[in-house]
């Protein structure tokens, strides 16, 4: 999911447009101060995912077998190495949660 940076702003000023809505919220912030936090977030996001990606591309190319690239068993297998890692990160998340 990589979104522009103009996506980004408009995912943000959604959020903060719904947050706006709902008498639950407490701003302790300004909202473009949110909105700034909330469009970083999303780009942190995004790098954190393309380099999962990454890794999980370098695990296919290392296999012993050559898988060509862009291939459907290469997105196969770069799909379960990715859907792993982030299972791995669940459970350590969950791990982390309950300390």
């Amino acid at each position: 999911m990589f979104y522009s940076r103009e996506r980004q702003g408009t995912l943000a000023v959604k959020l903060i447009e719904g947050m706006k809505k709902d008498d639950r919220v407490v701003w302790e912030e300004d909202p473009q101060t949110v909105r700034r936090a909330v469009t970083r977030l999303l780009s942190e996001c995004e790098k954190a995912e393309e380099q999962l990606r990454l890794q999980a591309e370098q695990k296919v190319s290392q296999l012993k077998r050559n898988v060509p690239a862009g291939s459907g068993e290469w997105e196969i297998l770069v799909r379960r190495y990715l859907d792993a890692e982030y299972e791995r990160l669940e459970r350590f998340r969950v791990s982390l949660d309950k300390s």
